[in-house]
């Protein structure tokens, strides 16, 4: 009995040892090894996707990021280009209205026709001391605020700049019927000309003294011999320029 059972344990012994052998012969198979190069070969691959990757979505950004350089470089030089159309269309505009006068508190009739428009500057002609007042054009200003009893400006077209510069002579004539001939202005120009006629009567009341004129888009101010020229800046403020 004895004998049997060593013999059995001998065997199981040896099974064992055959199956830890082929264990190990197992793990250090040519498959086993061929997985671990595999796996390493799919790191280094995956590493270098990632940088792959990285180069590819910093390369997308810088040329998005030119582009739009490109494109605010572009759109700021259409800006420049309008800038410079809207000046030269207002400097033609401005050479155009270099002959027309804006008249305030001039008579409207009920119904004015150019015919009675004639009249009118007919009659004005006559008020100034001039023969007539030859014109291409005269039209009123419409208005949505118009008052009661009050007439609209009205713009006139002169023919000829010496003839503007006769009625500008003479318009002070107009002043006790509280007739008014100014320039036909642009909006920049009338409200160059608003600041310097609020800082004409601004400068009246501070010094009673001085007197004020306004001339060629300047302000000029004297006051016990002195002179003061100010002018109006891009950022439409009152700036001091010389005292003589």
């Amino acid at each position: 009995m004895n004998h049997n059972f060593n013999d059995n344990s001998d065997k199981n012994d040896q099974k064992r040892t055959r199956e830890s052998n082929s264990s190990a012969s197992d793990f250090s198979s040519p498959d086993i090894q061929k997985t671990k190069k595999t796996k390493s070969v799919l790191d280094n691959q995956l590493t270098m996707d990632q940088d792959d990757l990285k180069t590819f979505i910093s390369s997308e950004i810088k040329a998005s990021e030119n582009r739009i350089k490109t494109e605010v470089n572009n759109l700021k030089s259409s800006i420049q280009k309008i800038n410079l159309i809207e000046k030269k269309v207002e400097k033609l505009e401005n050479i155009d209205r270099r002959k027309n006068i804006i008249i305030y508190g001039l008579k409207e009739e009920i119904s004015e026709t150019p015919i009675t428009r004639k009249n009118t500057i007919d009659q004005l002609a006559k008020k100034l001391g001039l023969k007539l007042i030859d014109y291409d054009n005269a039209y009123r200003i419409p208005s949505k605020f118009k008052k009661p009893n009050t007439p609209l400006p009205m713009i006139i077209k002169l023919v000829r700049l010496v003839d503007k510069f006769e009625i500008m002579s003479l318009r002070h004539k107009l002043h006790p019927e509280k007739i008014y001939i100014n320039d036909d202005l642009s909006p920049d120009e009338r409200k160059v000309q608003a600041i310097l006629r609020k800082s004409s009567q601004d400068a009246r009341n501070q010094r009673p003294d001085c007197k004020t004129k306004i001339q060629r888009n300047k302000l000029i101010i004297t006051e016990n011999g002195s002179t003061e020229i100010y002018e109006v800046g891009e950022d439409l403020k009152l700036k001091k320029m010389t005292t003589p």
